[in-house]
């Protein structure tokens, strides 16, 4: 193809790898952009359930998706001899671990694992945080939320540990059960701010990365689907020598 003095002419091979490569840019683009709107609407829901009256947190009949994002209260006693520290969290870029407690509820002899917030790493891993819990009973007041359903994991969650408490990698409310003997409800609470026993608690209603970032992603992804165009263009455009009379 010629277009005034400059000769287009990309090779098959080129122009269907090409083709391909744009094509999976812009879906991962066009993913990213759908994962950043449904992070919104969980956002949407979650302010919209919170700011609800919470209700009694009743184990028969429990149906977790009418509780998703609820506020709930819940009395109890926490088990403080066996704590759970979810690993590799971050607040304000700095790492740490979010806390989870179990809470016995007395009268069903069930518990509920309580998401009592993020307390920083500190300056050595050998050195477990100091964690403050309530003796005897507590009123709790916090916010419904279920677990990852799949977690990738590159080696153990941590749950065969002999020490308390146990740093896993990931909430798997099974393995938690195995380990403290008692059942758990399906569910975890995330321990109101207003509440006193607990730590740093910025909660959002999604796991991994927020909105703007996934827009940053899809903006990446849609940089390099266009420089891969302009790259594809320049190499395969020769002008054509002057012609003299």
């Amino acid at each position: 193809m010629r277009v005034g003095r400059v000769d287009f002419r990309p090779s098959v091979f080129v122009t269907l790898v090409t083709v391909v490569l744009v094509a999976v840019l812009i879906t991962l683009g066009l993913w990213q952009l759908g994962r950043a709107e449904e992070k919104r609407e969980l956002q949407e829901q979650f302010e919209a359930r919170t700011r609800e009256q919470p209700v009694q947190l009743e184990v028969p009949g429990i149906n977790v998706q009418d509780l998703e994002y609820r506020r709930v209260t819940v009395s109890g006693t926490y088990d403080r001899d066996h704590q759970f520290l979810l690993d590799n969290r971050t607040d304000k870029g700095i790492v740490g671990y979010h806390v989870l407690t179990p809470l016995v509820i007395d009268e069903d002899n069930v518990g509920v694992i309580i998401n009592r917030g993020w307390v920083p790493l500190g300056e050595r891993r050998d050195v477990m945080p100091d964690l403050p819990t309530p003796e005897g009973a507590s009123l709790i007041v916090g916010v419904v939320k279920s677990p990852p359903a799949e977690t990738f994991l590159l080696g153990s969650a941590g749950y065969d540990a002999s020490l308390w408490p146990r740093v896993v990698q990931a909430i798997e409310l099974d393995e938690m059960q195995k380990q403290l003997g008692y059942r758990l409800l399906p569910f975890i609470v995330l321990l109101s701010p207003q509440q006193s026993h607990g730590f740093s608690r910025p909660w959002k209603p999604y796991y991994g990365l927020s909105p703007e970032r996934h827009q940053g992603y899809a903006v990446q992804w849609f940089a390099l689907a266009v420089t891969l165009l302009v790259i594809y263009v320049v190499v395969n455009a020769r002008r054509s020598p002057r012609t003299s009379l």
